[in-house]
């Protein structure tokens, strides 16, 4: 739980705080924003049933090049992205370094789940509930249904900007953030090896991906 309460706390603070030069003020709530959580992460979900089903024969490249795109429309990549190296580092960064960033870190979300999601075998993803959060945030709540299997819990945090709606985190089982994991993960390489060696240390996850799913599927 706690290291749930400490992704919440940094998330809170990027969206209170600017991100860039392009970032904008929260957007007012909109009379319809309560149902569109629940649609971007439903588009989300249908993107991976379809690489699930399809995994064989589309491969890894194949199913990068599905969802990848889905992605890119589902999650505030900026905002995750940003959170996930921690605001004194991000604001430090030149805007070529932050775009290098943001587009490596896309990328590398798409393979990791075009790695994760290569095979179908019953699952299915179902709705639970949509829930208010701080911050003009939306919680939504959702399972991974698994025949002969627990279900896993997964909840996306998300949040209105610039006219969208976007996922800004995931939480595994309700508490385990995907931003705090990468966090640690990235903080370590960025302080051990700097900013090129941390592009560099995504660009590697990326390729081990693929030669991973290869050699399983091989």
């Amino acid at each position: 739980m706690m290291r749930f309460i400490a992704a919440a706390v940094s998330v809170m603070f990027f969206l209170s705080a600017p991100v860039g030069a392009q970032q904008t003020t929260s957007e007012p709530a909109q009379a319809n924003l309560d149902e569109r959580p629940q649609q971007i992460v439903d588009a989300l979900h249908a993107g991976l049933l379809d690489i699930m089903k399809r995994g064989p024969e589309l491969g890894f490249s194949g199913r990068n090049d599905v969802i990848a795109p889905v992605v890119q429309e589902t999650f505030d990549i900026r905002i995750l992205s940003a959170t996930a190296i921690g605001i004194r580092r991000w604001s430090s960064w030149t805007q070529a370094q932050k775009d290098s960033y943001i587009d490596a870190f896309g990328r590398f979300m798409s393979a990791n789940y075009a790695r994760q999601f290569d095979s179908y075998s019953g699952q299915e993803f179902e709705f639970i509930a949509l829930e208010p959060g701080p911050k003009s945030t939306y919680l939504v709540k959702t399972h991974i249904n698994r025949p002969d299997k627990d279900p896993i819990e997964l909840t996306y945090l998300t949040r209105g900007r610039e006219g969208r709606v976007g996922i800004i985190d995931v939480l595994l089982g309700g508490k385990i953030s995907e931003a705090a994991r990468r966090r640690s993960e990235f903080s370590v390489i960025y302080r051990d090896h700097g900013f090129d060696g941390l592009i560099a240390s995504i660009e590697n996850q990326i390729r081990r991906f693929e030669a991973e799913t290869s050699a399983d599927s091989g």
